[in-house]
């Protein structure tokens, strides 16, 4: 049916922002440009796949390619330069700018979840997070919802039998809540410690861009200054805050009130000190630094000499000592951060996933009243997926 669709593209990404850039297209060039300028492979399962975007023999980018019914989505993962050269090679081969229609077979089976995964989507800003969404997309998770549905339905024989089953399903499904969660609502990672402990400096290293103001005095940070980071593909929130210290001057006692908020809201606290004050003990270190809602980092561990290293790691065994200055350490602390996120499990992409605060209290009413009243518990699921 493609042949009788307009050959239109359409950016679904806002233009300019963030490195991810998503394109609808739909026609009948659809085919012939994915010939021509599409090398990748296809997923075992679904309609999503991996590959490079060319133009004769030059590398455009990596790219993610999902088919829907008579489109496909184009996620392109660069800056504003390659997301031009996209929109000028489609132009040039023939695609229109427009509004392409939403496919409405999917659509119809679940329009409030598929909403939402599209409104997320465009405003994903890591692979990760544009994958996830596109499979969203692809029906899996309003699929298994609608058939938990048709099982209730009070007509079904061994219905309970099937109750328990469903019931099992929604536990199952609400165990990787906080995996789509956070595909969401990235966590938040707080740099926090001493002033002049470096947490700008990492923050800028983390970020790999100069986003704060770095220099050699003290409390240069008066406010809470926040960037999207991403981390293995995964989408984080990362927070410099302020120095914590005693002092009189009322603006940077604003931002140290700010940075204890920030921390009170963080996933993940980076307790941050420089690590020959660590080690004299001119430094207090938090309690709570080095457990399962911190990390204790060691900066600028390259002033240390390698007797003062043995002393730091025997004296803080959980301590990461590192350097941005020379990136030694760096890409433990990405794994840490990472590994203390919801994206080290259960869940990964591939499963159905709950991903907004509405899906899981709805699956949460479901739970709650499946066991007395399943009737009851079908319409709180009829209601996630149709609004």
């Amino acid at each position: 049916m493609s042949e009788l669709l307009p050959c239109l593209y359409q950016r679904l990404t806002p233009p300019g922002v963030g490195g991810i850039h998503v394109f609808a297209l739909t026609g009948c060039l659809v085919d012939a440009f994915l010939d021509s300028h599409f090398r990748g492979r296809r997923r075992k399962h679904g309609d999503i796949m991996f590959g490079r975007l060319v133009d004769g023999k030059d590398v455009i980018d990596e790219v993610i390619v999902h088919r829907r019914d008579a489109r496909i989505d184009i996620s392109i993962h660069g800056g504003i330069a390659v997301e031009k050269r996209v929109t000028d090679l489609l132009i040039a081969k023939g695609f229109q700018p427009g509004e392409i229609p939403e496919p409405g077979r999917r659509r119809a089976l679940a329009p409030a979840l598929f909403q939402e995964a599209e409104a997320l989507l465009r405003a994903a800003n890591s692979p990760h997070s544009v994958l996830f969404f596109l499979a969203a997309l692809e029906g899996g998770i309003a699929r298994e919802i609608a058939g938990w549905i048709e099982t209730l339905s009070p007509g079904e024989a061994a219905h309970e039998a099937r109750r328990v089953g469903v019931e099992a399903a929604i536990d199952s499904l609400l165990n990787r809540a906080p995996f789509g969660l956070s595909m969401s609502m990235p966590p938040r990672i707080v740099l926090t410690g001493a002033v002049n402990a470096g947490k700008s400096t990492l923050f800028n290293a983390l970020l790999e861009k100069e986003r704060a103001i770095v220099t050699d005095l003290a409390g240069t940070t008066r406010d809470v200054i926040e960037s999207p980071l991403e981390l293995d593909g995964f989408p984080f929130l990362i927070f410099d805050t302020a120095g914590i210290r005693e002092t009189d001057d009322e603006v940077e006692k604003q931002g140290v009130s700010r940075a204890r908020l920030a921390q009170s809201h963080a996933h993940l606290t980076i307790t941050i000190c420089a690590a020959l004050d660590l080690l004299t003990g001119a430094v207090d270190t938090p309690e709570d630094a080095g457990d399962s809602y911190g990390l204790l980092v060691a900066s600028k561990s390259d002033q240390l000499s390698s007797e003062q290293r043995v002393q730091l790691g025997s004296k803080f065994p959980m301590a990461l000592s590192l350097s941005a200055q020379d990136g030694t350490g760096l890409e433990e602390l990405r794994r840490r951060i990472v590994f203390s996120s919801p994206f080290a499990g259960p869940a990964v992409r591939e499963f159905s996933c709950p991903f907004t605060l509405r899906q899981v209290e709805l699956l949460q009413e479901a739970q709650s009243v499946l066991p007395h009243d399943p009737d009851v518990a079908a319409k709180a699921l009829r209601q996630l997926l149709l609004g």
